[in-house]
């Protein structure tokens, strides 16, 4: 005879931490928001970002999971345009420029919400210090082929923002 075991609540138990949430006070999923501003203000006060770019995907992202393909889409895109490099030749993460992601809900204009995306960026290489220079390597070497970033030279709330 074979045995077979089934998963029941006393296994998932023993798996689960023993002293309780190593979050501290974050306990509860309502207090998100205060997890996320501990987070920021501990990596801001190691470095402070020099960019800001705000993302308006197009057509706009109905959702989380599609908002955050895209991100990561534009990640690769951009840090092998900054690192000219191939993919797998990106540099690691303490070697290469810092980028801190937020994607944020909003209505768009009939009623639907749409999700849409800010970038703070730090510690870039030479060559992209000043904001012509980052908007010049996002607009040619970057939006070229993207297929999520229509309306990029549109007068009104264009899809690409880069501020110091």
């Amino acid at each position: 005879m074979i045995q077979t075991s089934t998963y029941s609540a006393s296994t998932s138990a023993e798996c689960r931490l023993k002293r309780g949430n190593p979050l501290g006070p974050f306990r509860k999923p309502t207090t998100y928001p205060k997890l996320l501003e501990a987070i920021l203000s501990e990596q801001w006060k190691r470095s402070k970002p020099h960019w800001f770019i705000t993302v308006q995907w197009s057509p706009a992202a109905p959702d989380f999971k599609t908002a955050s393909s895209h991100s990561r889409l534009f990640r690769n895109k951009l840090l092998t345009a900054i690192y000219d490099c191939r993919l797998k030749e990106i540099p690691d993460s303490q070697d290469r420029c810092r980028l801190i992601w937020f994607h944020e809900r909003a209505e768009d204009p009939s009623g639907r919400l749409i999700y849409h995306t800010h970038l703070h960026l730090t510690e870039l290489p030479a060559p992209y210090i000043t904001q012509q220079k980052l908007e010049l390597l996002i607009l040619k070497w970057i939006a070229p082929g993207f297929r999520c970033l229509r309306n990029l030279y549109r007068k009104k709330d264009p899809a690409v923002v880069v501020k110091p």
